[in-house]
């Protein structure tokens, strides 16, 4: 038997999955601990299933979560490196992780179709994953992006 419990969304959360689901381009930007990646989830679960969603996660971890909170066939959730490794072994490359990304700006690898884009931890993306970023959008130039992040969170490179 598995119990879920229902968590009430902030009155911000609410409007974020509203908007969202109006098909409404979104970048959020909010502290540590008011709920980003919470609303993320719940928004998952409730677009259409006719939409092809792609939500990267900066890490594993993240994507671990997000993956035991989204049941949904027309989600893909992965982290960056995960994406990249998943569309270049389509494409028949083998690469290293530490040049995944890398051998994907260099390849283009096909990305296929997507109707949303979430980007979850969207400070701490650098330039190489900007352009991966890039290409999704290329290849689906009427994607809606949905980017969500907390810029005093920021890794910053020394």
């Amino acid at each position: 038997m598995s119990v879920s419990l229902a968590l009430k969304l902030s009155g911000e959360q609410q409007l974020f999955i509203e908007k969202a689901l109006q098909g409404k381009n979104i970048l959020v930007d909010a502290c540590i601990g008011s709920g980003k990646t919470t609303a993320i989830q719940n928004l998952c679960n409730e677009l259409p299933g006719s939409k092809r969603v792609l939500y990267l996660t900066y890490n594993k971890l993240l994507k671990l979560d997000a993956k035991a909170k989204i049941n949904r066939k027309n989600v893909t959730v992965t982290n960056y490196h995960g994406f990249a490794y998943m569309l270049l072994k389509r494409s028949g490359m083998s690469v290293g992780i530490s040049d995944l990304i890398q051998t994907f700006i260099r390849e283009r690898p096909s990305i296929g179709k997507y109707d949303v884009l979430i980007i979850d931890e969207y400070q701490d993306i650098e330039q190489e994953l900007a352009q991966l970023l890039e290409m999704v959008k290329e290849s689906n130039p009427d994607i809606q992006i949905i980017a969500v992040g907390d810029m005093e969170q920021k890794i910053s490179f020394i």
